[in-house]
């Protein structure tokens, strides 16, 4: 899990800093880059930028800048799913887009209620759709 601890924040690093930042900042929930407490749900919007990056093949949000990436991940809407082939399907896109949410309660509350979406979802769009929206 992913923290800023006393609420500091400083540019530099990405991951482990001397200036009270520990975790990667580009996976860090809202609440973590404002250094408030966290929960299991923080993890669920960590997964949630991780699907974004292995179905998209970026980050969510980037910045120059440690102290951009956290302010991004606070306030800027997730930016819509797009591949190499296009937009994703609605149904695979709600499933990262409630991951990411940015106030906890409106994530995810359980990791098994988030696979059950995941198997719903990939069971709604076939093999040759995955190949034309994942990056290669």
């Amino acid at each position: 899990m992913a923290k800023v601890l006393e609420g500091r924040i400083a540019a530099g690093d990405n991951s482990v800093s001397s200036d009270g930042i520990i975790g990667t900042a580009w996976y860090m929930s809202p609440e973590q880059a404002r250094g408030a407490d966290s929960d299991f749900r923080s993890d669920l919007y960590s997964l949630g930028c991780v699907l974004f990056e292995m179905l998209t093949g970026a980050v969510p949000f980037d910045g120059k800048t440690l102290g951009e990436v956290l302010e991004q991940q606070i306030s800027a809407p997730t930016p819509p799913l797009r591949g190499p082939g296009g937009p994703f399907p609605a149904v695979i896109e709600r499933v990262v887009l409630r991951a990411m949410a940015k106030r906890p309660e409106e994530r995810y509350q359980s990791a098994d209620e988030l696979l059950k979406d995941l198997e719903r979802a990939s069971r709604a769009v076939s093999r040759s759709d995955w190949r034309r929206w994942l990056p290669l």
